[in-house]
């Protein structure tokens, strides 16, 4: 596994983390962020064959089985879109203050294992086994980290909530005249929400 891990030199200073519930990491202010399974290791025979399973069985949006990965974005803009699109995708309800970005500072976690989703899928072949609609948006700028992030490398100061984004409620008259929701999202973050 230490072979496909991302030089942590490499990493860009800052990733960012789409918190959401029922995702796959959870946070607590106190301990950081923890993969669902903290107790798989790769360390044994068939390590590349269970690794690359476990990779592609966390992008498996149908599959319930926890995993030991956390993913982050290598860019807050696409952690934005990417919560947003949470809601468009069913994942998450228009108007509740349900997601969360988090900022996490790379240069404290030379001891994390991280991993960039663009070497993995191109190296395993992965691209049949990963749905198209998460390698388009996570597949440049995405990363996975091992177990979990320790609470000192979150800072709190950066923490951008939903409502943090989006500005106000977009129930008011002037959203509604220049198209609600969805034209608020796409003034925003130059979206384009056509179904």
């Amino acid at each position: 596994m230490d072979t496909y891990r991302h030089p942590p030199g490499d990493l860009p200073r800052y990733l960012y983390r789409v918190q959401y519930r029922g995702n796959t990491g959870l946070y607590n202010k106190t301990s950081g962020l923890k993969a669902r399974d903290t107790t798989t290791q790769f360390a044994r025979i068939r390590a590349t064959q269970l690794f690359k399973d476990a990779v592609a069985d966390h992008f498996d949006w149908s599959s319930r089985r926890p995993t030991p990965f956390i993913t982050f974005f290598s860019v807050e803009q696409h952690a934005v879109r990417w919560a947003l699109c949470l809601e468009r995708w069913g994942r998450s309800e228009p108007g509740e203050d349900d997601w969360f970005i988090l900022t996490i500072d790379t240069s404290t976690l030379t001891d994390v294992h991280f991993f960039k989703l663009s070497t993995l899928v191109d190296r395993f072949g992965l691209g049949s086994k990963i749905d198209s609609k998460v390698q388009e948006s996570h597949k440049r700028g995405a990363y996975i980290c091992l177990h979990g992030i320790p609470a000192r490398a979150i800072d709190p100061g950066k923490t951008k909530w939903k409502f943090d984004v989006i500005g106000r409620s977009p129930e008011t008259e002037e959203e509604e005249e220049s198209g609600g929701f969805s034209g608020l999202l796409q003034r925003i973050l130059g979206l384009s929400l056509a179904n």
